[in-house]
């Protein structure tokens, strides 16, 4: 007898392509931390560059934010934010009523104008603009100190520390306006620029020193519960024209960031090339997953978002069907992934909706949609008669073409907080 022999393919998982797998699963800040260490085994590439020192300005920011949050503060409170144009407002209005001269106000509508969300100053405003500007109006020259002088008189409005071009420079202008004595003030600045510099971490700061920096504002141009946590959506969630649309934030993880480092590793050795490319596509095959899963989570909940109706049932095996990946890459991609709608920051993952009908003959349904349901009909019951598990779970199938076991009902009806029938008997 002829013996046939059968080969099990399998894909070999070479070291890198482990790695990359393991970025789907990576949370926003893990992600970045990743980036910013490819970024400083080029530290040739980066001088020039203000995305790349924006960016390292938003990990020191992160760190800060961290620092800050390590103490007794409640992680779990909801953000309050004030928008960027209502910052801008009561800035311009606060500058207005400074004794300055015409065209100093000029300088400082311009550096106003400049601000961006959190109160950073937008990394490409370029002070020959504003020299041009006021000489077109003014036929007055002014110098580089001038307008660093009236930027200064910007980050002293309230709240102190905006229109920084580093989260250093917001730190120095908030300790700067403290009501605290002159040498404990220089304490701080040294603290803070010993930080920015890497010759000392958070922890290694004197006692008195971490209290004052753990009260400052991280985020000058949003206005924090200081027990609130803050967190970095990785996607956006936008409502237009009744529709929603969803994109990559880009402002902690800009495409044009990676593609300049792409460009330039050229010039490394054939394995540092070989691993910094690796890392690269890892990362956009991450945000180029977490997008496509987002659209169909957002797309399928929309009645959701709108406010109309409870979640949908949508399984792993959904998401994968629909989106071309795998069970495994849709699990991994919506784990410690957030998205950000107009009032509100969620959990990717909850977007997904386990079904809880597994019996077949039955419309699936999520257990959001069931204990709606469930809640309606006892709140609509004749009191006299309630309705029995098993009655409920009979009207269930009829009316609702939903096929689940009474123990299923009676579970649910116990998450909801709902008596028993005869409890429920008046």
């Amino acid at each position: 007898m002829k013996q046939v022999l059968k080969q099990k393919t399998s894909l070999n998982l070479t070291p890198l392509l482990q790695k990359q797998i393991k970025f789907l699963a990576l949370s926003g800040v893990e992600i970045r931390e990743v980036l910013l260490k490819l970024i400083e085994s080029h530290p040739e590439e980066e001088e020039e560059s203000k995305s790349v020192n924006y960016y390292k300005e938003l990990e020191l920011v992160d760190k800060y934010r961290n620092f800050s949050l390590s103490g007794d503060l409640n992680t779990g409170a909801e953000n309050h934010a004030i928008s960027t144009s209502d910052i801008r407002d009561k800035l311009r209005e606060q500058f207005s009523l400074l004794m300055l001269k015409e065209y100093e106000l000029l300088i400082g509508a311009y550096i106003i104008d400049s601000i961006e969300h959190e109160g950073a100053l937008d990394p490409e405003i370029d002070f020959e603009d504003i020299k041009s500007l006021v000489r077109e109006e003014y036929a007055i020259e002014i110098d580089t100190k001038k307008i660093e002088e009236i930027l200064l008189k910007v980050q002293d409005l309230d709240p102190p520390g905006c229109a920084y071009r580093s989260i250093t420079e917001s730190l120095n202008a908030q300790i700067r306006n403290l009501e605290i004595k002159e040498e404990l003030k220089k304490e701080c600045n040294r603290a803070i620029d010993k930080i920015s510099l890497k010759e000392i971490t958070l922890d290694q700061i004197p006692l008195n020193i971490k209290k004052i920096i753990r009260a400052l504002n991280f985020n000058p141009g949003l206005k924090l519960d200081t027990q609130s946590s803050y967190i970095k959506a990785d996607v956006i969630g936008i409502k237009k024209n009744k529709k929603w649309h969803v994109s990559i934030n880009d402002a902690y993880m800009q495409a044009n960031l990676l593609e300049r480092i792409k460009a330039q590793i050229g010039s490394r050795s054939s394995d540092e090339k070989t691993a910094s490319l690796s890392i690269i596509t890892g990362i956009e095959r991450r945000q180029k997953t977490l997008l496509l899963v987002s659209e169909f989570l957002v797309s399928k909940q929309s009645d959701f978002l709108n406010g109309n109706k409870v979640l949908t049932s949508i399984s792993l095996k959904q998401v994968a069907e629909s989106t071309g990946v795998s069970e495994s890459t849709a699990s991994r991609i919506v784990r410690n992934k957030y998205i950000q709608l107009p009032d509100k920051i969620l959990n990717l993952s909850s977007l997904l909706q386990r079904k809880v009908n597994f019996r077949s003959g039955g419309v699936d349904i999520s257990s959001s949609q069931l204990l709606e349901i469930i809640h309606n009909l006892t709140r609509d019951e004749n009191k006299k008669h309630p309705l029995s598990d098993k009655s409920l779970k009979d009207i269930l199938m009829s009316e609702y073409s939903v096929n689940i076991a009474r123990r299923t009902v009676a579970k649910y009806r116990k998450s909801a907080n709902i008596p028993s029938s005869q409890s429920r008997r008046s």
